[in-house]
């Protein structure tokens, strides 16, 4: 196992043990809430994305995050922990912001899957080379599942496990946010070589 790999099964063990650790504390001080955020409070924007209402849901959450961190693994060529965290992050916002401008209605949201279906395209996309039926087959699972939910809804039996609603537009805006996330480190690249 290379050095990139450590950092980045690190990174991920850390952020586990964040998404589990934050919900035993005070939900409301973490959570992503508009009422804060409007107030200043814009450390929610990231904070938010660790609380999970139980521990179901950080199981949830942290199970899709280790498989997402394996395939980062295996698949994307020469995987540096850096592009694998700013990829979270980037999708991180991408979910808040969309939440903020999409859906006025929401007050408050908690839990990673929207930034964890962001890494998950971001990843797809930046190993297709190396396994392009697989990544594809899976990349057309995502934006299936991503259309369901929209004229379905999420799952019910899902959201009675964990406890709580589940906002299925998160999912689309971090999916959007790793498609960002890919195209703008490819134009980085790019202008690189040049």
């Amino acid at each position: 196992m290379s050095k990139a790999h450590l950092q980045i099964s690190a990174l991920c063990l850390l952020t586990l043990l964040l998404g589990i650790g934050f919900q035993w504390h005070d939900l409301e001080f973490w959570c992503w809430s508009r009422p804060a955020i409007i107030d200043g409070e814009y450390w929610r924007l990231l904070t938010g994305h660790f609380v999970h209402l139980g521990w179901r849901h950080a199981l949830l959450n942290s199970i899709a995050l280790v498989l997402i961190t394996c395939l980062w693994i295996q698949d994307v060529p020469n995987p540096k922990a850096s592009i694998w965290f700013a990829s979270l992050v980037f999708c991180m916002l991408i979910v808040s912001l969309g939440m903020w401008w999409w859906l006025p209605h929401l007050q408050w949201y908690v839990g990673l899957s929207g930034a964890l279906h962001g890494l998950l395209i971001s990843g797809v996309l930046l190993s297709i080379r190396q396994r392009p039926y697989a990544n594809s087959f899976l990349l057309v699972g995502v934006l299936a599942k991503l259309v369901y939910e929209h004229q379905q809804g999420a799952m019910s039996a899902t959201s009675a496990w964990i406890g709580g609603a589940i906002i299925t537009e998160a999912h689309l805006y971090g999916a959007i946010g790793g498609l960002l996330f890919f195209v703008l480190l490819w134009l980085y690249r790019l202008v690189l070589r040049y």
